[in-house]
């Protein structure tokens, strides 16, 4: 579920965004970070659940045990302290330096094992939206209704075939 949802967040910034997708075809090399950058801002696991076993402190809270905990990457990955203007979408990120503050994928044994794959397909499938030509919403989307899944369920495009 979660592949097929990234797939549609990353055509609806190249509908939003057609200037980042005329770039991303004058220089290709831009295509990871553009990847790496929506899974950053737009990625289609916003969170996580965990309950936690023992009792803890956690920056001055306490946390009982069996506590219900939602762990939200998308917090995470708008963090000032970490990323410079977290709110914007932007391809002139250090890719290796975004890659490794990235939480769209989990961290340490939460890690989602899918990741990688899911960073190469996401690649593969904008070089191939890329070539096709420009994109438009030919309809009104419709959003996943999932809780803690992000994407279309429904994004109705047009193309203009590129010659």
């Amino acid at each position: 579920e979660s592949t097929p949802a990234f797939l549609t967040l990353l055509m609806m910034r190249l509908v939003k965004m057609p200037e980042v997708a005329e770039r991303l075809r004058q220089d290709p090399a831009l295509i990871p970070v553009f990847v790496e950058e929506v899974l950053r801002l737009d990625g289609p696991v916003q969170g996580v659940f965990r309950t936690n076993r023992q009792e803890t402190v956690l920056h001055g809270t306490d946390i009982p045990e069996e506590s219900k905990l939602q762990i939200l990457f998308a917090a995470a990955n708008r963090d000032p302290e970490v990323f410079d203007n977290p709110d914007e979408f932007s391809i002139d990120r250090d890719l290796a330096d975004l890659k490794r503050k990235n939480f769209g994928f989990g961290i340490g044994i939460h890690f989602c094992i899918g990741g990688p794959v899911a960073r190469i397909e996401g690649e593969v499938a904008v070089r191939h939206m890329l070539k096709m030509g420009d994109v438009e919403l030919a309809g009104e989307p419709e959003f996943v209704s999932a809780f803690i899944l992000r994407g279309y369920s429904s994004l109705p495009i047009r193309w203009s075939l590129a010659e």
